[in-house]
């Protein structure tokens, strides 16, 4: 073989980045910010075909609040609320001169669907749409079923250009040019906006049209399943192919009765305005219109015919009549023989190739503000459980029934996962021979499950209320039968479980030891989903109890568990689940809270001797039992800790820990004396990643409570501009690696809470001048994150600190006055208990990150 020198070889090509494989590229682009995406597309036309895809492939359809000029012959309100003593409103009516506020401008999203519905080939490298109102999510408890999701005033096409219809066809010609969208999200979507997107993605022109990719995924959250412009909507839209379904905070069927008089619909620069909840603690006005409450036919009129209601354009030749018809006519307000819900319909469409199906906090039956009830029992929740048991989903992995632990989100009684619910045989044979047209039988007469849980006992993911899997009594011993045979395979395959329970303010009890024949059998039924479910699991590595469930309860399913690998246990309740750490009716918190405030929540004295006698066990020196499991209730003051019972038994495996509840939390910055004890035993926890913990923060100062001045403070250095991040004088030197990641520039567009003309936060009460110097040492992140780490850094294992990336510790923090909101604070603790890293604190919004995230991250979607 001939060696050519070096220097005969010529010049060498350099390599670039046209050079790198398509797949390797693309990684690439996958790590970088968008702004650099921008300007990537903007260096050559290489440079725009490559970065293109990334920047469209997630696209947002986001509304936006603005002032705009009142049209001819419209004269604004005097005030934004109509009150003449309101100092704010009157800044706002000087500020504005001649203008009113639309909370629903839908200009963002018009620029965005022109763009889509122009050029193809951007369209083409859309891969997920979401379509969401800018305005914070619905509160759940109040806001979310008082306010009606049927807004036929919210979009431009009732607003000006009704006839004509141009949003709707704009957004059509944009679908028909995405032809690789595949997820499909829609969160408090305009009602106009939300059926169009949906015909346009599952209506009959998208099956018959060139090859296109079908929408395997698809999420609505607090919209309306109603259609008010096609006919038969529902009925005439394909979901064939749709892989994953979820259905969240949303009235399973829509009754447009009298029932619901006193709700409200959310509109455009009307001026009627309410305060809606902010998920910063505080409140912002919206505009409203109230369902009439002399009949149905006069409501939507006064809907339709805007010049009663004042919003920002009206219309005189509006085709009303037709559109009063079509809604006292429509199919959808009853259900009858030929005649599902909607849901329903969704369901049987996409039986075939469904993989996931969440039902999450639906709301059934009805609700008054003044009498908030349960629906009567065999309605809407019957109908569904009714009609799931006929179902069946070859392909179906994941089945979730999620947060039932609200008056209007719960099941209806006699409602059970793993029984037939039949009653008598001979009354079922003779109401099939007597009525042959009702699609379902009575409520007492067919309320199980069973069947359903039989044609998918492979599932890998069960999310059900924790007292509706069996019934107070002992089945028959054929049912019997059949359930142990579903259990069985459940106990094989089953990796991921979810139970919850109705929650109340008041806290959960240490034992549950209610003598009312209704408590007995909701305490039969919790416990023997404990003894004869749970026990029985042999794969499950994520466990999450929810709601009002006692505190033994809880250590009990842990013990249940004891078998399986688990690497996730999560706690929530209104009670923080390892005890109370406040003493019995706070004393012991009032010890070091200087406000003195007195909690109306149970707090039960706990064995303090005991609690500091077991740090001196070691739980994985104790033997587990291989024998049969039994349960052991009641919660005396000899009791083990919670924490260690857990280590006891899966120490080895937990990854993630989730102890969530308010009252009786521990107290970060003057910890109880029962505290550290209580969490010693987290330090056998070798495999930790992740610890999600409550905690209480002492926000009294100056006489008064704090706390919307802590928020306003969090939320005013997320501004580049932001004054908070100066260090004050005296204040102390932030120790060298104990800072957080920079903000994203994005936070710059949070509400301004001192600027706001429209109130979005919360009315702050400022402390003194010297305040400053109490908000920057107490609450500035910096210092928040190292007393995170020096309370809880010393109870980690040493081995999960020394991991890369050691620990991550969620420090969940719920503050307000007026109303109460959660804020989230992520720091990274490594050896030596040294801050890695911090984020936060976040509210769960979208403009704090957190709402994003979990839309992003959510697990069985």
């Amino acid at each position: 073989m001939r060696i050519v020198p070096l220097d005969q070889l010529g010049e060498v090509p350099q390599p670039t980045l046209q050079s790198l494989p398509d797949e390797l590229f693309d990684v690439v682009l996958e790590l970088l910010p968008r702004r650099t995406l921008f300007d990537l597309s903007l260096t050559s036309r290489w440079g725009y075909s490559r970065a293109v895809g990334h920047i469209w492939k997630d696209v947002e359809l986001v509304d936006r609040g603005c002032w705009r000029q009142a049209p001819p012959g419209r004269n604004p309100p005097a005030t934004l609320n109509g009150e003449d003593d309101q100092e704010d409103d009157k800044e706002w009516s000087h500020l504005h001169p001649g203008q009113i506020y639309d909370d629903h401008d839908e200009t963002p999203m018009l620029k965005k669907l022109f763009v889509l519905a122009t050029n193809p080939f951007v369209a083409s490298k859309v891969r997920s749409i979401i379509h969401r109102c800018h305005l914070p999510a619905l509160e759940l408890f109040q806001d979310l079923p008082a306010i009606l999701q049927e807004g036929l005033i919210h979009s431009r096409d009732f607003l000006h250009d009704h006839r004509r219809n141009t949003l709707s066809r704009l957004i059509l010609q944009a679908v028909a040019n995405m032809d690789n969208v595949h997820t499909l999200k829609i969160l408090s979507g305009h009602w106009a906006i939300v059926e169009t997107l949906l015909w346009g993605f599952f209506g009959p022109s998208r099956k018959s049209s060139a090859p296109v990719v079908p929408v395997r995924k698809l999420w609505l959250e607090s919209c309306s399943l109603v259609s008010y412009r096609y006919e038969d909507l529902w009925h005439r839209l394909d979901f064939s192919q749709l892989e994953s379904l979820r259905m969240r905070r949303m009235w399973l069927q829509y009754n447009f009765s009298l029932e619901y008089a006193s709700r409200c619909l959310l509109a455009r620069g009307t001026s009627n305005r309410m305060d809606m909840r902010n998920q910063t603690a505080g409140f912002y006005t919206v505009s409203f219109v109230k369902r009439d409450e002399d009949n149905a036919y006069d409501s939507i009129l006064r809907l339709l015919g805007l010049r009663k209601i004042g919003t920002i354009y009206t219309s005189a030749d509006w085709p009303i009549p037709e559109m009063i018809q079509k809604y006292q006519h429509s199919r959808w307000w009853k259900m009858g023989p030929s005649s599902y819900p909607p849901v329903f319909h969704t369901l049987m469409s996409s039986s075939v190739t469904l993989t996931s199906l969440c039902l999450d906090w639906l709301m059934c039956g009805t609700f008054s503000i003044t009498s908030p009830a349960p629906a009567a029992k065999g309605t809407e929740s019957h109908n569904l459980i009714q009609y799931l048991n006929k179902q069946r989903f070859p392909n179906l992995r994941a089945f979730q029934l999620r947060n039932a632990i609200s008056k209007y989100a719960a099941l209806q009684e006699r409602i059970w996962l793993l029984d037939s619910g039949c009653t008598d045989e001979q009354e079922i044979e003779d109401w099939k021979k007597r009525d042959m047209e009702q699609p379902f039988p009575p409520p007492h007469l067919n309320t199980g499950m069973l069947d359903f849980m039989e044609a998918h006992s492979n599932l890998r993911c069960l999310a059900w209320p924790m007292d509706a899997f069996f019934p107070p009594e002992p089945s028959s011993p054929a049912i019997a039968d059949r359930i142990r045979n579903v259990i069985t395979n459940l106990g094989r395959s089953l990796v991921d479980l979810r139970v919850d329970a109705f929650l109340t303010t008041q806290g959960e009890p240490m034992t549950d030891d209610q003598q009312t024949a209704e408590g007995v059998e909701k305490r039969v039924q919790r416990r023997r989903f404990i003894s004869e479910f749970a026990a029985e699991m042999r794969a499950v590595q994520s466990i999450k109890v929810e709601g009002g469930i006692p505190r033994d309860e809880k250590r009990e399913i842990a013990r249940a568990l004891r078998h399986c690998p688990l690497s996730k246990l999560v706690f929530i309740g209104a009670s923080f689940p390892l005890a109370n750490t406040w003493g019995p009716e706070a004393i012991d918190l009032l010890a070091v809270d200087d406000g003195g405030t007195p909690y109306l929540s149970r707090l039960d004295a706990e064995d303090e001797a005991a609690i500091e006698d077991a740090v001196r066990l070691d739980p994985t020196s104790a033997t587990t039992s291989t024998s049969r499991f039994r349960p052991s209730y009641g919660w005396t003051l000899d009791s083990l800790p919670m924490l260690y019972t857990i280590a006891q038994h899966h120490c080895d495996t937990i990854r993630l820990l989730k102890f969530c509840g308010y009252s009786g939390c521990p107290v970060l910055q003057r910890p109880t004396p029962i505290t550290h004890p209580l969490i010693h035993h987290l330090k056998y926890f070798k495999e930790l990643r992740e610890l999600v913990m409550s905690f209480w923060l002492l926000t009294f100062y100056d006489q008064a409570h704090r706390d919307d001045s802590v928020i306003k403070y969090w939320l005013e250095m997320r501004k580049p501009t932001s004054k908070a991040l100066v260090a004050l004088p005296g204040a102390g030197n932030i120790e060298d690696g104990a800072h957080g990641p920079d903000e994203d520039t994005a936070h710059a567009d949070a509400p301004d809470a001192a600027s706001d003309d429209l109130g979005l936060a919360a009315r702050i009460t400022s402390p003194s001048p010297d305040g400053a110097s109490w908000l920057y040492n107490s609450f500035h992140p910096d210092n928040l994150a190292k007393q995170v780490a020096k309370f809880i850094g010393p109870h980690l294992a040493k081995e999960a600190k020394e991991r890369p990336g050691g620990v991550r510790v969620r420090a969940s923090f719920c503050l307000g006055i007026y109303c109460q909101d959660i804020f989230d604070f992520d720091v990274r603790i490594g050896t030596d208990d040294k801050v890695l890293d911090f984020v936060g604190p976040r509210e769960d919004s979208w403009e704090g990150g957190r709402s994003e995230d979990k839309l992003k991250r959510r697990r069985w979607f």
